[in-house]
């Protein structure tokens, strides 16, 4: 996916293949390596106007970051994914993401929103 994404220079599938990267890596418990693929796929989305696939990686760092128990990064991500999948009006995404922020433990920002409302 890596070398197709770079051979035809889209932003999105080299942000996507990054995503990918990150999640094999976070699966492999190599949080270094799961950090940097997902620094760089949203780096690859700043250059792509795909607020959704966007809000997939923010969801994909926040579990990584919540595996890795960095709890204030994997909150910040989450809300962040949170609150796209809302205004995209992608209930499901909205409510995996709300999900994950209800795993975290400790004491939520009051700026994160947990609930999804019908």
């Amino acid at each position: 996916v890596a070398a197709v994404a770079t051979r035809i220079g889209r932003s999105s599938a080299l942000a996507v293949a990054a995503r990918i990267r990150g999640l094999i890596a976070t699966s492999q418990g190599d949080e270094q390596a799961a950090m940097e693929a997902f620094a760089s796929a949203l780096a690859a989305h700043d250059l792509a106007d795909e607020p959704f696939e966007r809000a997939r990686t923010l969801l994909a760092q926040g579990e990584a970051f919540r595996r890795f128990r960095r709890r204030g990064q994997a909150r910040e991500s989450l809300a962040t994914a949170l609150g796209v999948f809302e205004v995209l009006g992608a209930r499901r995404w909205q409510e995996r993401a709300a999900a994950e922020l209800a795993r975290i433990p400790g004491r939520a920002s009051s700026r994160v929103s947990t609930t999804v409302e019908n």
